[in-house]
């Protein structure tokens, strides 16, 4: 059971910040708001916040 959760988990945190760097990419307001580097590094940011949760997640639950 607790398998199955922190993979739904992970699945929901993985969407969520692909959705959100799908969205920096994509919408043109942000765009023109901000600059390319701008841009890459919240991408970034994203990505090792969501590298961090699942590492911190496969660390605490132990099988």
């Amino acid at each position: 059971m607790k398998y199955y959760l922190r993979k739904a988990l992970l699945t929901i945190i993985w969407l969520l910040c692909s959705f959100q760097v799908a969205q920096l990419w994509l919408d043109p307001t942000i765009i023109a708001r901000s600059s390319v580097m701008e841009l890459a590094l919240i991408s970034i940011v994203m990505v090792v916040i969501a590298a961090a949760f699942h590492w911190g997640t496969t660390r605490a639950i132990k099988f």
